[in-house]
């Protein structure tokens, strides 16, 4: 799942980013949640519960999620 075109650049070398999830199936809507640069491998990572208050598809807010900590700027 990409949606770059959400993603800042890198904030160490302003290189292209992208987001992947993966869906832990023991756990009920679960995702591992990272973020990286293609460029030089930073990267974030989270374990991230979609909360049950949440309609629709989780995967949806899981990306939100990454977007949000990956665009976050100190």
């Amino acid at each position: 799942m990409s949606k770059t075109n959400e993603l800042e650049p890198c904030p160490f070398c302003k290189g292209k980013a992208d987001v992947s999830l993966r869906n832990m199936i023991d756990y009920n809507r679960t995702f591992l949640c990272k973020a990286f640069c293609t460029e030089c491998g930073a990267s974030i990572k989270y374990q991230y519960t979609v909360p049950h208050y949440i309609k629709g598809k989780p995967e949806l807010d899981a990306l939100r999620f990454i977007t949000k900590k990956w665009n976050r700027r100190a």
